[in-house]
Protein backbone atom coordinates (compact mmCIF):
# COMPACT_ATOMS: atom_id res chain seq x y z
CA UNK A 1 0.00 0.00 0.00
CA UNK A 2 1.37 3.41 -0.76
CA UNK A 3 0.60 6.01 2.08
CA UNK A 4 0.74 9.87 2.17
CA UNK A 5 0.73 11.58 5.47
CA UNK A 6 -0.03 15.13 5.42
CA UNK A 7 0.68 17.41 8.32
CA UNK A 8 0.82 21.42 8.10
CA UNK A 9 2.63 21.35 10.65
CA UNK A 10 6.19 19.78 11.78
CA UNK A 11 8.22 22.52 12.89
CA UNK A 12 7.75 21.95 16.75
CA UNK A 13 9.36 18.79 18.69
CA UNK A 14 6.08 18.13 20.22
CA UNK A 15 3.72 14.92 20.56
CA UNK A 16 1.51 15.55 17.47
CA UNK A 17 5.23 15.10 15.39
CA UNK A 18 6.64 12.37 16.99
CA UNK A 19 3.19 10.67 16.81
CA UNK A 20 3.47 11.21 12.83
CA UNK A 21 6.79 9.77 12.68
CA UNK A 22 6.39 7.00 14.50
CA UNK A 23 3.63 6.14 12.43
CA UNK A 24 5.42 6.54 9.24
CA UNK A 25 8.02 4.13 10.87
CA UNK A 26 5.67 1.45 11.43
CA UNK A 27 3.88 1.73 8.26
CA UNK A 28 7.03 1.10 6.60
CA UNK A 29 7.94 -1.35 8.90
CA UNK A 30 4.85 -3.71 7.66
CA UNK A 31 5.37 -3.14 3.66
CA UNK A 32 4.08 0.11 3.11
CA UNK A 33 5.59 3.29 0.96
CA UNK A 34 5.10 6.31 3.10
CA UNK A 35 5.72 10.04 2.12
CA UNK A 36 5.16 12.69 4.33
CA UNK A 37 4.38 15.98 3.04
CA UNK A 38 4.15 19.40 5.03
CA UNK A 39 4.30 23.20 4.44
CA UNK A 40 7.50 23.35 6.15
CA UNK A 41 10.12 20.75 8.06
CA UNK A 42 12.24 21.31 11.27
CA UNK A 43 15.19 18.83 11.01
CA UNK A 44 16.39 19.75 14.69
CA UNK A 45 12.62 18.14 15.72
CA UNK A 46 13.33 14.27 16.48
CA UNK A 47 16.49 13.99 13.77
CA UNK A 48 16.70 10.23 15.47
CA UNK A 49 12.61 9.48 14.22
CA UNK A 50 13.40 11.52 11.16
CA UNK A 51 15.66 9.02 9.82
CA UNK A 52 14.99 6.68 6.64
CA UNK A 53 12.00 8.86 6.01
CA UNK A 54 10.54 10.04 2.90
CA UNK A 55 9.74 13.29 3.71
CA UNK A 56 8.80 16.54 1.23
CA UNK A 57 8.29 20.07 2.07
CA UNK A 58 6.03 21.97 0.03
CA UNK A 59 7.23 25.48 0.69
CA UNK A 60 4.37 27.91 1.45
CA UNK A 61 2.81 30.85 -0.53
CA UNK A 62 1.87 32.81 3.05
CA UNK A 63 3.76 31.95 6.29
CA UNK A 64 0.94 30.26 8.58
CA UNK A 65 1.00 31.38 12.09
CA UNK A 66 0.78 28.90 15.29
CA UNK A 67 1.57 31.27 18.22
CA UNK A 68 -1.24 32.39 20.23
CA UNK A 69 -3.57 35.32 19.01
CA UNK A 70 -3.33 39.19 19.42
CA UNK A 71 -4.90 40.29 22.56
CA UNK A 72 -6.73 42.47 21.21
CA UNK A 73 -10.39 41.88 19.19
CA UNK A 74 -10.14 43.11 16.18
CA UNK A 75 -6.24 41.58 16.14
CA UNK A 76 -8.25 38.15 16.77
CA UNK A 77 -10.25 38.49 14.19
CA UNK A 78 -7.64 39.46 11.40
CA UNK A 79 -5.43 36.83 13.11
CA UNK A 80 -8.17 34.24 12.37
CA UNK A 81 -8.49 35.25 8.56
CA UNK A 82 -5.47 34.73 7.37
CA UNK A 83 -5.23 31.64 9.27
CA UNK A 84 -8.31 30.31 7.40
CA UNK A 85 -6.38 31.54 4.53
CA UNK A 86 -2.74 30.26 4.61
CA UNK A 87 -4.71 26.96 5.43
CA UNK A 88 -6.67 27.07 2.42
CA UNK A 89 -3.64 27.68 0.40
CA UNK A 90 -1.45 25.29 2.08
CA UNK A 91 -3.90 22.60 1.51
CA UNK A 92 -3.79 23.16 -2.38
CA UNK A 93 -0.57 23.33 -3.20
CA UNK A 94 0.47 19.97 -1.12
CA UNK A 95 -2.90 18.24 -2.57
CA UNK A 96 -1.04 19.39 -6.23
CA UNK A 97 2.49 18.32 -5.08
CA UNK A 98 1.68 14.90 -3.55
CA UNK A 99 1.85 11.84 -5.92
CA UNK A 100 -1.54 10.98 -8.04
CA UNK A 101 -0.96 7.14 -6.97
CA UNK A 102 -1.89 7.36 -3.16
CA UNK A 103 -3.81 4.28 -2.15
CA UNK A 104 -4.71 6.13 1.29
CA UNK A 105 -4.30 9.94 2.23
CA UNK A 106 -3.72 10.33 6.13
CA UNK A 107 -4.32 13.55 7.06
CA UNK A 108 -3.44 14.85 10.47
CA UNK A 109 -5.44 17.79 12.18
CA UNK A 110 -5.84 21.13 9.92
CA UNK A 111 -4.43 19.36 7.15
CA UNK A 112 -8.20 18.11 6.89
CA UNK A 113 -8.65 20.25 3.75
CA UNK A 114 -6.03 18.27 1.66
CA UNK A 115 -8.65 15.16 0.98
CA UNK A 116 -11.13 17.66 -0.90
CA UNK A 117 -7.83 18.75 -3.42
CA UNK A 118 -6.69 15.49 -3.42
CA UNK A 119 -9.87 13.29 -4.36
CA UNK A 120 -10.23 15.75 -7.54
CA UNK A 121 -6.65 14.32 -8.68
CA UNK A 122 -7.57 10.97 -7.10
CA UNK A 123 -11.36 9.63 -6.27
CA UNK A 124 -9.79 6.46 -5.46
CA UNK A 125 -7.48 7.34 -2.66
CA UNK A 126 -8.89 6.60 1.12
CA UNK A 127 -8.96 9.81 3.00
CA UNK A 128 -8.39 9.28 6.42
CA UNK A 129 -7.88 12.47 8.98
CA UNK A 130 -6.23 11.53 12.06
CA UNK A 131 -7.94 14.32 14.56
CA UNK A 132 -6.35 14.85 17.49
CA UNK A 133 -8.00 17.78 19.08
CA UNK A 134 -11.10 19.52 16.94
CA UNK A 135 -9.67 22.26 14.91
CA UNK A 136 -12.23 24.47 16.10
CA UNK A 137 -14.66 24.55 19.22
CA UNK A 138 -17.03 27.27 21.04
CA UNK A 139 -14.66 28.70 23.87
CA UNK A 140 -16.82 30.88 26.22
CA UNK A 141 -15.79 33.98 27.29
CA UNK A 142 -16.54 36.73 30.02
CA UNK A 143 -17.03 39.41 27.71
CA UNK A 144 -20.66 39.12 25.60
CA UNK A 145 -19.26 40.28 22.20
CA UNK A 146 -16.00 37.99 22.49
CA UNK A 147 -18.52 35.21 23.33
CA UNK A 148 -21.12 35.78 20.97
CA UNK A 149 -18.26 35.98 18.06
CA UNK A 150 -16.82 32.96 19.19
CA UNK A 151 -20.29 30.69 19.06
CA UNK A 152 -21.29 32.27 15.35
CA UNK A 153 -17.54 31.48 14.03
CA UNK A 154 -18.25 27.98 15.27
CA UNK A 155 -21.46 27.96 14.06
CA UNK A 156 -19.76 29.57 10.63
CA UNK A 157 -17.41 26.97 10.43
CA UNK A 158 -19.72 23.96 10.85
CA UNK A 159 -20.99 25.30 7.56
CA UNK A 160 -18.36 25.83 5.86
CA UNK A 161 -16.12 22.98 6.37
CA UNK A 162 -18.94 20.54 5.32
CA UNK A 163 -17.34 20.26 1.88
CA UNK A 164 -14.27 19.40 3.19
CA UNK A 165 -15.26 16.71 5.63
CA UNK A 166 -17.22 14.84 2.53
CA UNK A 167 -14.68 13.90 1.44
CA UNK A 168 -12.81 11.95 4.31
CA UNK A 169 -14.05 8.69 4.64
CA UNK A 170 -12.97 7.69 8.53
CA UNK A 171 -11.58 9.46 11.05
CA UNK A 172 -8.96 8.26 14.01
CA UNK A 173 -9.94 9.95 17.07
CA UNK A 174 -7.44 9.09 20.46
CA UNK A 175 -10.10 9.29 22.68
CA UNK A 176 -13.83 9.50 23.75
CA UNK A 177 -13.94 13.38 23.45
CA UNK A 178 -12.84 13.75 19.92
CA UNK A 179 -15.24 10.67 19.09
CA UNK A 180 -18.45 12.52 20.22
CA UNK A 181 -16.96 16.06 18.50
CA UNK A 182 -16.61 14.14 15.24
CA UNK A 183 -20.41 12.24 15.33
CA UNK A 184 -22.09 15.48 16.30
CA UNK A 185 -20.28 16.65 12.63
CA UNK A 186 -21.87 13.49 10.63
CA UNK A 187 -18.31 12.33 10.54
CA UNK A 188 -17.36 8.85 11.14
CA UNK A 189 -14.37 8.55 13.99
CA UNK A 190 -13.02 5.34 15.41
CA UNK A 191 -10.49 5.48 18.56
CA UNK A 192 -7.08 4.41 17.78
CA UNK A 193 -4.80 4.70 20.67
CA UNK A 194 -1.05 6.48 19.93
CA UNK A 195 1.95 4.41 20.77
CA UNK A 196 5.13 4.41 23.01
CA UNK A 197 8.46 3.37 22.40
CA UNK A 198 8.40 1.31 25.04
CA UNK A 199 11.28 -0.29 24.88
CA UNK A 200 13.17 2.83 24.32
CA UNK A 201 11.75 4.35 27.69
CA UNK A 202 11.51 1.12 29.69
CA UNK A 203 13.56 0.84 33.55
CA UNK A 204 12.40 -1.17 35.89
CA UNK A 205 9.32 -0.52 37.58
CA UNK A 206 9.74 2.19 40.63
CA UNK A 207 10.64 0.98 43.95
CA UNK A 208 10.21 3.14 47.42
CA UNK A 209 11.70 3.44 50.99
CA UNK A 210 8.67 4.37 53.34
CA UNK A 211 9.14 8.44 54.20
CA UNK A 212 11.30 8.52 50.95
CA UNK A 213 11.14 12.00 49.28
CA UNK A 214 9.48 12.35 45.52
CA UNK A 215 11.16 13.67 42.80
CA UNK A 216 8.58 14.79 40.44
CA UNK A 217 8.46 15.18 36.96
CA UNK A 218 5.83 17.24 35.06
CA UNK A 219 6.18 17.76 31.02
CA UNK A 220 4.12 19.67 28.54
CA UNK A 221 4.11 22.47 26.38
CA UNK A 222 3.50 25.43 28.21
CA UNK A 223 0.31 26.78 27.91
CA UNK A 224 -1.95 28.10 30.65
CA UNK A 225 -4.08 25.10 30.68
CA UNK A 226 -0.68 22.17 31.60
CA UNK A 227 -2.16 24.02 35.51
CA UNK A 228 1.90 23.65 36.42
CA UNK A 229 1.05 26.08 39.28
CA UNK A 230 -0.47 23.24 41.02
CA UNK A 231 2.19 20.93 40.84
CA UNK A 232 4.25 23.56 42.38
CA UNK A 233 1.74 24.13 45.11
CA UNK A 234 1.73 20.84 45.66
CA UNK A 235 5.46 20.33 46.49
CA UNK A 236 4.93 23.88 48.97
CA UNK A 237 2.18 21.73 50.77
CA UNK A 238 4.61 18.75 51.31
CA UNK A 239 7.39 21.07 52.50
CA UNK A 240 5.10 22.90 54.94
CA UNK A 241 4.83 18.93 56.34
CA UNK A 242 8.77 18.54 56.39
CA UNK A 243 9.52 16.87 53.22
CA UNK A 244 11.90 17.62 50.83
CA UNK A 245 10.38 16.68 47.37
CA UNK A 246 11.77 17.88 44.41
CA UNK A 247 10.07 19.19 40.58
CA UNK A 248 11.74 19.33 37.21
CA UNK A 249 8.63 21.10 34.99
CA UNK A 250 9.69 20.20 31.07
CA UNK A 251 7.25 22.76 29.18
CA UNK A 252 9.27 23.92 26.29
CA UNK A 253 7.15 27.59 25.03
CA UNK A 254 6.78 26.60 21.65
CA UNK A 255 3.93 29.68 21.66
CA UNK A 256 6.22 32.13 23.52
CA UNK A 257 3.85 32.09 26.86
CA UNK A 258 5.73 34.97 28.07
CA UNK A 259 3.22 35.49 30.74
CA UNK A 260 2.93 31.65 31.68
CA UNK A 261 6.42 31.38 32.07
CA UNK A 262 7.21 34.34 34.30
CA UNK A 263 3.97 33.34 36.47
CA UNK A 264 5.89 29.96 36.85
CA UNK A 265 9.31 31.60 37.75
CA UNK A 266 7.34 34.31 40.22
CA UNK A 267 5.48 31.15 42.12
CA UNK A 268 8.24 29.38 42.57
CA UNK A 269 10.75 32.48 44.16
CA UNK A 270 7.74 33.23 45.95
CA UNK A 271 7.40 30.17 47.75
CA UNK A 272 10.53 29.49 48.06
CA UNK A 273 10.99 26.55 46.41
CA UNK A 274 13.94 28.12 43.99
CA UNK A 275 16.08 25.33 45.36
CA UNK A 276 13.22 22.09 44.58
CA UNK A 277 11.64 23.10 41.95
CA UNK A 278 13.56 23.34 38.38
CA UNK A 279 11.75 24.98 35.21
CA UNK A 280 13.03 23.93 31.90
CA UNK A 281 11.31 25.59 28.98
CA UNK A 282 13.59 24.97 26.36
CA UNK A 283 12.37 21.04 25.98
CA UNK A 284 14.43 17.95 26.20
CA UNK A 285 16.08 15.58 23.41
CA UNK A 286 14.84 12.41 23.64
CA UNK A 287 17.59 11.31 25.22
CA UNK A 288 18.09 13.65 28.03
CA UNK A 289 14.09 13.20 28.78
CA UNK A 290 15.28 9.10 29.08
CA UNK A 291 17.58 10.13 31.38
CA UNK A 292 14.88 13.03 33.30
CA UNK A 293 12.57 9.76 33.64
CA UNK A 294 15.34 7.98 35.22
CA UNK A 295 16.16 10.02 37.85
CA UNK A 296 12.43 10.42 38.74
CA UNK A 297 10.24 8.54 40.72
CA UNK A 298 6.66 10.09 40.13
CA UNK A 299 5.24 11.68 37.19
CA UNK A 300 2.41 14.36 37.69
CA UNK A 301 -0.14 15.27 34.86
CA UNK A 302 -2.31 18.20 35.76
CA UNK A 303 -3.72 19.60 32.84
CA UNK A 304 -7.23 20.86 32.91
CA UNK A 305 -9.32 22.95 30.57
CA UNK A 306 -12.90 24.38 31.91
CA UNK A 307 -16.24 23.85 30.68
CA UNK A 308 -17.64 23.63 28.14
CA UNK A 309 -14.31 21.12 27.82
CA UNK A 310 -13.97 20.19 31.00
CA UNK A 311 -10.85 18.49 30.45
CA UNK A 312 -7.77 17.76 28.37
CA UNK A 313 -6.48 15.39 26.07
CA UNK A 314 -4.92 11.91 25.70
CA UNK A 315 -1.03 12.80 25.69
CA UNK A 316 1.90 10.27 25.65
CA UNK A 317 4.39 11.75 27.81
CA UNK A 318 2.41 10.07 30.98
CA UNK A 319 2.15 7.05 28.90
CA UNK A 320 6.42 7.48 28.43
CA UNK A 321 7.06 7.81 31.86
CA UNK A 322 4.48 4.19 33.07
CA UNK A 323 6.92 2.82 30.51
CA UNK A 324 9.93 4.20 32.02
CA UNK A 325 8.36 2.48 35.63
CA UNK A 326 7.04 5.65 37.47
CA UNK A 327 3.89 5.36 38.84
CA UNK A 328 2.05 8.64 37.46
CA UNK A 329 -0.77 11.10 39.25
CA UNK A 330 -3.08 12.27 37.00
CA UNK A 331 -6.23 14.48 36.60
CA UNK A 332 -9.31 12.72 36.67
CA UNK A 333 -10.74 14.89 33.26
CA UNK A 334 -7.86 14.25 31.43
CA UNK A 335 -9.06 11.32 28.64
CA UNK A 336 -5.99 8.84 29.36
CA UNK A 337 -7.94 7.85 32.03
CA UNK A 338 -10.35 6.23 29.89
CA UNK A 339 -7.78 3.57 29.88
CA UNK A 340 -6.35 3.72 33.13
CA UNK A 341 -8.10 2.67 36.92
CA UNK A 342 -7.49 5.03 39.72
CA UNK A 343 -5.12 3.16 42.60
CA UNK A 344 -4.64 0.04 40.07
CA UNK A 345 -2.45 1.76 37.65
CA UNK A 346 -2.41 5.55 38.30
CA UNK A 347 -3.58 7.97 41.06
CA UNK A 348 -6.36 10.19 39.59
CA UNK A 349 -7.02 13.69 41.22
CA UNK A 350 -9.33 16.60 40.91
CA UNK A 351 -8.78 18.76 38.79
CA UNK A 352 -6.95 22.45 40.32
CA UNK A 353 -6.54 20.79 43.31
CA UNK A 354 -2.84 21.29 44.68
CA UNK A 355 -4.35 19.33 47.89
CA UNK A 356 -5.59 16.20 46.66
CA UNK A 357 -2.05 16.01 44.73
CA UNK A 358 -0.30 16.62 47.99
CA UNK A 359 -2.15 13.79 49.24
CA UNK A 360 -1.70 11.20 46.37
CA UNK A 361 1.95 12.15 46.39
CA UNK A 362 2.14 10.83 50.01
CA UNK A 363 -0.19 8.20 49.42
CA UNK A 364 2.49 6.40 47.09
CA UNK A 365 5.87 8.36 48.91
CA UNK A 366 4.19 6.64 52.18
CA UNK A 367 3.01 3.14 51.12
CA UNK A 368 5.72 1.80 48.85
CA UNK A 369 3.91 -1.63 48.43
CA UNK A 370 1.03 1.16 47.02
CA UNK A 371 3.48 2.70 44.96
CA UNK A 372 5.39 -0.81 43.23
CA UNK A 373 1.89 -2.19 42.13
CA UNK A 374 0.58 0.80 40.52
CA UNK A 375 4.36 1.68 38.85
CA UNK A 376 4.03 -2.08 37.58
CA UNK A 377 0.35 -1.84 36.57
CA UNK A 378 0.82 0.77 34.57
CA UNK A 379 3.90 -0.26 32.88
CA UNK A 380 2.50 -3.89 32.06
CA UNK A 381 -0.79 -1.93 30.69
CA UNK A 382 1.45 0.24 28.14
CA UNK A 383 3.42 -2.96 27.43
CA UNK A 384 0.29 -4.64 26.22
CA UNK A 385 -1.75 -2.54 25.20
CA UNK A 386 -0.07 1.02 23.82
CA UNK A 387 2.58 0.49 21.38
CA UNK A 388 3.14 2.16 17.65
CA UNK A 389 3.20 -1.17 16.19
CA UNK A 390 -0.68 -1.92 17.42
CA UNK A 391 -1.48 1.63 16.44
CA UNK A 392 -0.06 0.98 12.81
CA UNK A 393 -1.71 -2.04 12.25
CA UNK A 394 -5.09 -0.25 13.01
CA UNK A 395 -4.57 1.80 11.02
CA UNK A 396 -3.60 -0.08 8.12
CA UNK A 397 -7.07 -1.91 9.19
CA UNK A 398 -8.89 1.60 9.00
CA UNK A 399 -6.76 2.90 5.55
Amino acid sequence: MKVAIVCLNLQWQAGGVRLIYSLAHGLAAQGNKVVIYAPVVNEAAFPDLRKGLDIRAVPEADTMVWTKLPSSLLGQVMNRMRQERSRIVAAQRIAVAMDDDFDAVNLHDFAYKVGLFYKRRNPKATIIWTENDPPYSYIPHGNALRDFLSRTYNWFKDFTERKYFRAIGRVAVLDGYNEAWCNVRGLHPVVIRSGVDFAKFYSPAREFKRGEDARIIAIGALNGYRRFEDIIEAVAILHELGRKDSLLIVAKDIWNEEACREGLVDLVKKLKLTDAVTLCFDGLSNEALKEAYAESNVYILSTYIPAPRSGYGWGLSNFEAMAAGLPIVICRTCTATEVLTDGVDAMLVEPCSPADIALKVRALTDNPLLAASVAAAGQDLVRKTISWDIYAKKMIELF
